[in-house]
């Protein structure tokens, strides 16, 4: 039985650069991952249309893990069959979206109503595609894409962290969570990377038995926290911001350089020696 590796990689400030979203200095090892037979997930806060722009651009045909963890989208030509305990609820392109949690517009109701009370915050749903452009530095292409959400609502706080918290704790209350990432707070159902990991991890298992499967994820965020903790090997890269995230990981690389020239130097590090 020999190893196969899942990778799962969050994209913003790991394998995209913070401020210019290239990934070029990645490029040799994700022809090196596909060179060996490793499965590289992209596993984001990003919407299905960016993830499904940025994986034609990397010319990547594996499955998708999108807004931190509301769905799992698999491309036809991947596989057939659907991880264990979805189901598909609808085909966008070639790919097959199966939900893991909360849809987005059970949770603008409640924002609104929150809102009213008193907490201060921006979100994806008050702006304009020029807006969410100027927000995320995304061109608006781009940012049209990003305001395309399945599962999950984007936002930034505007009160002090006082309030922050107050706003936390009255959404663990609705079964619902906050969490940071890279650029914003992320507004979910109780749904994480981890359990994209875990989805897809098992689908292999299920797919390709004959291999002995192992999981790599790579983060710098809060976001990536639970990602990092349950996979095999865990790497964590430099926060743009400065910082840091706790990873309870006995197998943990942090490799100096941030985004994809870490990355890049990383799985070097993992897969070639």
């Amino acid at each position: 039985m020999h190893n196969r590796f899942l990778i799962f990689s969050d994209l913003d400030g790991t394998l995209l650069h913070h401020d210019t979203y290239d990934w070029s200095p990645a490029a040799p090892m994700i022809s090196e991952i596909k060179k060996q037979g490793h499965i590289l997930v992209l596993n984001s806060s990003k919407t299905l249309a960016e993830m499904i722009q940025l994986a034609d651009d990397m010319q990547l045909t594996y499955p998708l893990v999108i807004e931190n963890g509301a769905a799992i989208a698999i491309p036809t030509s991947f596989s057939t069959s659907p991880p264990a305990g979805l189901r598909c609820s609808d085909t966008v392109g070639e790919y097959r979206l199966y939900p893991m949690g909360t849809p987005r517009k059970e949770l603008l109701p409640i924002l609104a109503e929150m809102r009213s009370e008193g907490y201060q915050f921006e979100g994806f749903a008050d702006w304009s595609d020029q807006q969410i452009a100027e927000a995320t530095g995304l061109p608006l292409d781009r940012a049209r894409l990003a305001g395309q959400r399945f599962g999950t609502e984007p936002l930034l706080w505007r009160g002090d962290e006082a309030s922050f918290q107050s706003f936390k704790a009255e959404l663990e209350s609705r079964n619902l969570r906050v969490l940071k990432g890279g650029r914003f707070s992320h507004i979910s159902g109780k749904f994480d990377k981890a359990d994209g990991l875990a989805a897809l991890l098992n689908h292999a298992k299920q797919d390709d038995s004959s291999s002995n499967w192992k999981t790599i994820a790579l983060g710098d965020s809060q976001n990536d926290q639970a990602m990092l903790n349950a996979a095999d090997i865990a790497v964590v890269l430099p926060n743009h911001s400065g910082d840091t995230i706790q990873v309870d990981n006995d197998c943990l690389y942090t490799p100096s350089k941030p985004s994809s020239e870490g990355w890049n130097d990383a799985l070097a590090q993992i897969l070639l020696t």
